[in-house]
């Protein structure tokens, strides 16, 4: 079977990406019309629940006791932005699931910023007890970086990756 025309690959990135942040916008526009009246409780242990994040993810600034300005919490997600479009690019002829990586956490990383720039916070909606609040756009950061992890390990286990080890196909 023969590879996609790069073209077709591009363009389903570009889609794959779209249809992501597109997928976080409408669910956190839902929260924010739906969830006003108050949490939804959907299983046991598992709500859904409007809050506003000003903080990073999981709100690992306030328990640290600092409080960074708007302008900061929308450029440097504005910049890792940049550099996942810049990895994703370089990797169009790369392992598929070191692209699949950075597709998610490019997703990720522009849904959240597009609330940021738009609202000047985040909408988070699903609660998951004695766990933060959290979005669709967290979640695909997360699959991302699960996805970036099992990329990593694959390519350490090749046998390219140890010029020492002997070719089990040589001979």
């Amino acid at each position: 079977m023969g590879k996609m025309p790069s073209k077709v690959v591009s363009l389903a990135l570009v889609l794959l990406l779209v249809g992501m942040v597109g997928c976080d916008h409408a669910t956190k526009a839902a929260a924010t019309e739906k969830l006003a009246e108050g949490p939804v409780n959907l299983m046991p242990g598992v709500d859904l629940f409007y809050a506003r994040n000003h903080d990073v993810a999981f709100s690992a600034l306030s328990h640290l006791h600092l409080t960074p300005s708007p302008i900061v919490l929308a450029i440097l997600p504005a910049l890792l932005s940049i550099v996942l479009a810049v990895k994703l690019w370089q990797t169009r002829k790369g392992p598929p699931m070191e692209r699949a990586a950075y597709l998610f956490l490019l997703g990720g990383a522009l849904g959240n910023l597009g609330d940021r720039l738009a609202r000047g916070y985040v909408v988070d909606f699903i609660y998951v007890h004695h766990w933060p609040v959290f979005n669709v756009a967290d979640v695909l950061v997360v699959i991302g970086m699960g996805l970036f992890a099992i990329a990593k390990l694959r390519e350490r286990r090749s046998p390219d990756a140890d010029p020492g080890r002997p070719d089990p196909g040589g001979a």
